[in-house]
């Protein structure tokens, strides 16, 4: 279990139940946290990510939920450390589980298949598609720009949501941000 990719599996476990491993939690919180607040994944890869990682056998059922299958205590990522996104889609499956493993489709999400969690994922990622269209229109920089500068300040600052990376982003060019801090 020492290759690079279950290294980077375990880490990213580790960070997902980073205050308490045996605390179940849903895929829709899973991939809330990989989507929102660490900002690994669009909210559409983190879903299938989570569900992929079941699959293939890294998640516990437990009390509704899941844990990790594995012993994360005393893993520790790296500062700096991001995994990439083909750990998360990838083939990688527990080595003592004899799963099926299904082919990921990047079929549109349908919403009558999405729970709550997943219908605010994708509502939070439009209205942050809508605040950098407000800034690149009241700044006068393109959305390109907008877009890199937000994810300048996620690599700088860490664990801040992709909104507030934006917002700031709005507050460097001298935007009233107020109501952009309240929509919803």
């Amino acid at each position: 279990m020492e290759n690079n990719s279950s290294i980077d599996i375990q880490r990213i476990l580790a960070i997902t139940w980073k205050d308490d491993s045996s605390k179940s939690k849903s895929i829709d919180e899973i991939a809330r946290y990989w989507s929102l607040n660490l900002q690994w994944l669009n909210p559409e890869e983190a879903l299938q990510a989570a569900n992929n990682f079941l699959k293939n056998g890294w998640f516990d059922e437990s009390e509704g939920g899941y844990i990790p299958s594995l012993d994360i205590q005393g893993i520790i990522a790296p500062l700096g450390w991001w995994p990439k996104t083909s750990i998360f889609l990838g083939r990688h499956k527990k080595e003592n589980r004899n799963l099926e493993i299904p082919e990921i489709k990047n079929d549109a999400v349908n919403d009558e298949k999405l729970g709550d969690d997943s219908k605010i994922i994708i509502l939070e990622e439009k209205i942050v598609k809508r605040i950098i269209r407000y800034v690149a229109s009241k700044s006068g920089i393109s959305r390109e720009e907008v877009e890199r500068r937000a994810k300048r300040k996620l690599e700088a600052l860490g664990h801040i949501s992709h909104r507030m990376s934006v917002i700031l982003v709005a507050k460097e060019q001298g935007l009233d941000v107020a109501d952009l801090l309240s929509i919803d």
